[in-house]
């Protein structure tokens, strides 16, 4: 081999180590760049792991503080529920001793008239004969006032009782379920095209209050009076229906939001009933009464409320009367259901 191969040899030799010495030096910087990029990952993640601590305590902080907020509110509204279930019965009371105040002017004014007829007939008693068929009619009219008086001192007592009976049941706690049962064993029905001979209709206490007891007792004042006036309809002044359960699906419960989720009332009317309470009137069936089994809910079983209840539709609306039984369910002081009876 002449000098030329040697140095060619030599060169591609020495370019090799050259290569080799150069790899490993990228190598070293490579290595050394990916550790110092690790390092800066760490401390990033060393950051993001702070900033996660810092906001997982954040999230706890408001967390708990929206617990707060939402006992602050259940208090409040149970507060509310109660001071309103209270506004209600002080409002029954004011209606009642209002009708009270008119059932004693009334009772006033007729007795007034019953001595005004007494003295006519003593005036024509003493002219002889000729008055006798005046006597007579007049000796009439002052019996029928009479009977007014006794009528409308009934009333006058009747009400009074009832203000007694409010007084009483603000004072007892009913532990008892106001239609039996066990307590929150509700009781697994199977729908019947047959009504029940006693239909329960629920009212929730807001219309009960303001509108149909109000509209009530405003009828028994103007029919003392012998004035025409229409009394409210259980199923509402419009509708020409109305629906209702019987006993048995009623049984087991206690509260009044319970017995509207039962009857198959939407949320906001058992919000209500929760808040203000129910009225569950409970009347006879008449024995010409048109009645059907209402179109099943979705999902629902033919002749069942969503709540599981016995469900009829009427296809003719009820006036309030005096046959009917209503019974008042509503949270008291200490949140514990309750009830009252309310004589019409």
């Amino acid at each position: 081999m002449d000098l030329w191969g040697y140095i060619i040899v030599g060169a591609s030799s020495l370019s090799g180590i050259l290569a080799w010495a150069s790899k490993l030096y990228w190598a070293k910087e490579h290595k050394q760049a990916i550790d110092q990029t690790i390092k800066a990952k760490d401390a990033q993640i060393v950051v993001q792991n702070e900033t996660i601590k810092s906001r997982d305590a954040h999230v706890s902080q408001l967390e708990d503080y929206i617990k707060r907020l939402r006992g602050d509110y259940e208090r409040e509204r149970e507060l509310f529920a109660v001071e309103r279930t209270q506004e209600f019965l002080k409002v029954y009371k004011a209606q009642i001793e209002q009708y009270n105040d008119m059932l004693r002017e009334d009772i006033a004014k007729k007795k007034q008239e019953v001595a005004v007829k007494d003295s006519q007939i003593a005036e024509l008693s003493k002219a002889g004969d000729n008055y006798k068929g005046v006597i007579v009619e007049l000796e009439e009219e002052r019996n029928r006032f009479h009977q007014q008086v006794v009528e409308l001192t009934t009333e006058s007592e009747s009400s009074k009782a009832k203000l007694e009976q409010i007084g009483a049941s603000q004072k007892e706690v009913r532990k008892l379920l106001p239609f039996g049962g066990e307590a929150d064993k509700w009781r697994t029905l199977s729908p019947s095209a047959s009504p029940p001979k006693e239909g329960y209709r629920l009212i929730t206490g807001r219309i009960w209050w303001e509108y149909m007891y109000k509209q009530w007792l405003e009828y028994r004042a103007l029919r003392t009076r012998g004035l025409k006036f229409r009394p409210p309809r259980i199923g509402g002044s419009m509708s020409q229906g109305f629906f209702f359960t019987d006993q048995q699906s009623l049984e087991g419960i206690m509260l009044p939001e319970q017995f509207a989720r039962r009857f198959g009332l939407s949320l906001q009317a058992q919000q209500e009933c929760q808040l203000y309470g129910c009225a569950i009137i409970k009347f006879d069936f008449p024995k010409q009464g048109d009645v059907v089994l209402p179109d099943p809910y979705p999902g629902q079983t033919l002749g069942l409320s969503p709540g599981g209840a016995r469900e009829w539709k009427t296809n003719f609306n009820l006036p309030l009367d005096s046959s009917m039984e209503v019974t008042y369910i509503y949270r008291d002081e200490n949140d514990i259901a309750s009830c009252f009876n309310i004589s019409l």
